[in-house]
């Protein structure tokens, strides 16, 4: 034991500050959550899974994400931002991730994300146009990709 605390002491100063920095990030909303858990997909999926699923991927890549809050003040720090299902959540959320993508960031978004506002009330749109606006999926009868080029088949 005496050996350990000596080499930790011989270490210290080199420790000091050490920081990780990692490039993926997974956006947490517990409104979300908690919201789903009144609107199931199904008795097997919810938000949970999702986010399970998405952390076990990165797991399996050997990919260590920060887990970061919706709304979080700087999401670029991260080349990627896996979203489990944002149900939930405000315009102002919304438009973070669609910033987020404008300035090169990518995102894994899942499912059922911007059904509702941060009240758990039903837009009512199919899709808010934050959402649409940078993703290469469509919608019936929307498709406006953010960024030029060619989406992925």
């Amino acid at each position: 034991m005496t050996q350990v605390a000596a080499e930790l002491k011989k270490l210290g100063p080199q420790l000091v500050n050490l920081k990780k920095d990692n490039k993926f990030a997974i956006l947490v909303n517990t409104d979300s959550a908690k919201a789903l858990s009144y609107m199931p997909v199904s008795d097997k999926v919810n938000y949970m899974t999702v986010l399970q699923q998405m952390y076990n991927a990165l797991y399996d890549l050997n990919v260590e994400p920060d887990f970061v809050r919706a709304g979080d003040p700087s999401p670029s720090r991260y080349k990627v931002l896996l979203v489990p299902p944002l149900y939930s959540a405000s315009d102002q959320e919304l438009q973070q991730v669609s910033d987020y993508v404008k300035n090169g960031g990518q995102v894994v978004m899942a499912f059922k994300s911007g059904f509702t506002n941060e009240y758990s009330t039903v837009r009512d749109v199919m899709a808010p146009r934050t959402i649409t606006r940078c993703s290469w999926f469509s919608l019936p009868g929307v498709h406006q990709p953010c960024r030029t080029g060619t989406p992925h088949a």
